[in-house]
């Protein structure tokens, strides 16, 4: 968690943008909010009538809006008023913006308001700033503001802080509104979850707990694991095994033979083995990513278990 936030705030994450309804995507987070926060703070939701679409990584946006909602929680000990806002905002050509650098154009505008103890000044203007806080030992890493102020800044939106002591703080995110016609992935109350058939699948994986619960995840899909602590192991299992694999789930960094290495030795022993990359880190060598062409998907950690259903289930029908 700590380096996902170092990464978000520094705009080095592995993000993927979609077209997002945000109407749908707060209703799903306020529920989840709604069972987090304390029933002292009372939470509410309003949205403005119009289109609230935009380009954007739905974990990244749910971060950002959690971290808001627990600032916002702690800023009110003594209970109170938590309301989450949506808007849009036009801006015509010579229009003073909110926020300098803002475009003329159409603009999604959510808001985080609470009525709280608020920000002095001081401490707004080094509250991006990462590992500054001014939560005692042990309550805060200083990293949850900056998180947000890197996620933001990487969709290309911007972010106001309006704030008085003792009455409340707001914060406004701005994202550029997406106005194509597209078709908006809409949040379902149930989600289809594609099952296998029994297939194999080689899963490597250096750090216990995440290779447990993943091959636990595939195993409940319906498919055989064969798991692997790094790539000299995993290429060892392949040897054996290559036959029954449909399929190489593998992590990026690991010691003794990383994903990088690991798919240069399949690929020279299979050209066509189909592989998933799983990361939390971004890719910075041009040897990575000339390495990684080809690979048919990559899944940010940690792992959702519908995008990884899915992605499994269709790289293993692909002919």
């Amino acid at each position: 968690q700590l380096i996902r936030q170092i990464l978000d705030f520094s705009r080095q994450s592995v993000s993927q943008p979609r077209p997002l309804d945000l109407v749908p995507f707060l209703k799903e987070t306020t529920k989840f909010l709604e069972r987090t926060i304390p029933e002292n703070v009372r939470l509410t939701l309003e949205i403005d009538v119009g289109e609230h679409v935009v380009n954007a990584d739905p974990t990244q946006m749910q971060q950002v809006v959690t971290n808001l909602a627990v600032n916002a929680r702690d800023a009110m000990p003594q209970g109170g008023e938590l309301a989450i806002r949506l808007a849009t905002l036009l801006m015509e050509p010579g229009q003073s913006p909110p926020c300098a650098g803002m475009h003329p154009g159409q603009w999604v505008a959510l808001s985080v308001s609470d009525t709280g103890m608020g920000i002095p000044s001081h401490v707004r203007e080094r509250m991006f700033e990462p590992f500054f806080t001014t939560k005692k030992t042990g309550k805060g890493t200083g990293l949850g503001l900056a998180q947000v102020y890197g996620i933001v800044t990487q969709h290309g939106g911007f972010i106001d802080v309006s704030s008085q002591v003792g009455k409340g703080t707001t914060f406004t995110i701005y994202l550029p509104a997406l106005l194509s016609e597209v078709e908006v992935e809409k949040e379902s109350g149930v989600e289809s979850v594609p099952h296998g058939q029994g297939e194999t699948i080689l899963l490597v994986e250096d750090e216990p707990e995440v290779r447990e619960a993943i091959q636990a995840i595939l195993t409940h899909l319906g498919y055989r694991v064969l798991p692997a602590v790094n790539g000299r192991e995993a290429l060892n299992v392949y040897e054996r095994r290559h036959a029954d694999i449909a399929l190489v789930v593998t992590d990026l960094v690991m010691p003794e033979m990383d994903g990088i290495a690991l798919i240069k030795a399949l690929r020279t022993r299979d050209p066509r083995v189909k592989i998933i990359v799983m990361s939390g880190y971004p890719l910075k060598a041009e040897h990575e990513r000339e390495t990684l062409k080809g690979v048919v998907e990559w899944i940010q950690k940690p792992v959702a278990l519908p995008q990884l259903a899915a992605v499994t289930k269709r790289l293993i029908e692909q002919q």
